[in-house]
């Protein structure tokens, strides 16, 4: 009588489980690079910093606020919303210089989820943006920004976490878009500037003219930026935050759909 052979378990695991754990080591991989570069990280801080002591100090005294409010108290919120947005956008850069150094061909030749690069660039780049806000918050009280100490505080927080993987994805697909990582390096920069100068990160919309404050009030920044302030000053949330919630929609899903075809076809054989 013949036996039945059971066929043999394999510890492999699923693509689902694969694909966790390849992000989570490509992402400590793009954290401890910038751990290990200390040229990185002063800069990475010296430039945000520089920021609030420009604006504290130098133009404060001329920009016009809302009755009874402070204008350290106004630019901190604002300030923190523009360096999420900046240190997302570097990871245009990051995934440009990966494709150039070969180091994402090098991952094909291995077992490694195939979009785990994507993915962990984007965590990494998220959580370091986390990193840079506190330290941004911690040198705003040092320079008289008094926030309301609530939840509202880590609230805030995570909303700027969002923010940061919205726009990653968005600088993900610019640079698997370019040819090299200089490109990238201008092509993921250059449209933040005037999303953030016309905005309300660092003066009220109703100081602008009209036709400027029109786009200001439309612009997604204003939106980050005032519903930050409305967690940070005020513990509450407003209708800026629905607004935000949307827009992190919008960026997360037309950048994570056109990063997924550029890196298709930026590596397929």
């Amino acid at each position: 009588m013949s036996t039945m052979t059971r066929p043999a378990r394999t510890d492999r695991p699923s693509r689902s489980r694969r694909f966790i754990t390849d992000t989570l080591a490509l992402a400590g991989r793009s954290l401890a690079k910038f751990r290990r570069n200390p040229q990185a990280i002063v800069f990475t801080i010296v430039q945000p910093v520089m920021f609030v002591l420009l604006f504290r100090y130098v133009f404060g005294g001329a920009i016009q606020t809302p009755p009874g409010v402070d204008y350290v108290n106004l630019l901190i919120p604002g300030i923190v919303v523009q360096n999420a947005l900046f240190s997302a956008a570097s990871a245009s850069v990051a995934i440009s210089d990966d494709l150039a150094s070969g180091f994402t061909d090098r991952l094909r030749s291995l077992p490694t989820a195939r979009l785990a690069p994507l993915t962990g660039r984007v965590l990494a780049d998220t959580l370091r943006a986390g990193l840079l806000v506190i330290v941004i918050f911690l040198v705003g009280l040092l320079v008289g920004f008094r926030p309301e100490w609530g939840p509202g505080l880590l609230a805030a927080w995570l909303l700027l976490m969002l923010i940061a993987f919205g726009f990653a994805w968005i600088a993900v697909a610019i640079g698997v878009s370019v040819k090299s990582p200089e490109v990238a390096q201008s092509a993921g920069f250059i449209w933040i500037f005037p999303l953030t100068f016309a905005s309300s990160v660092f003066v009220p919309v109703s100081t602008m003219p009209d036709w400027l404050a029109w786009f200001a009030t439309i612009n997604p920044v204003t939106q980050f930026a005032n519903a930050t302030r409305g967690l940070v000053l005020l513990g509450e949330v407003d209708s800026a935050m629905g607004w935000t919630l949307l827009w992190v929609v919008i960026f997360a899903v037309v950048g994570g759909f056109l990063s997924i075809r550029g890196w298709n076809r930026m590596t397929r054989a």
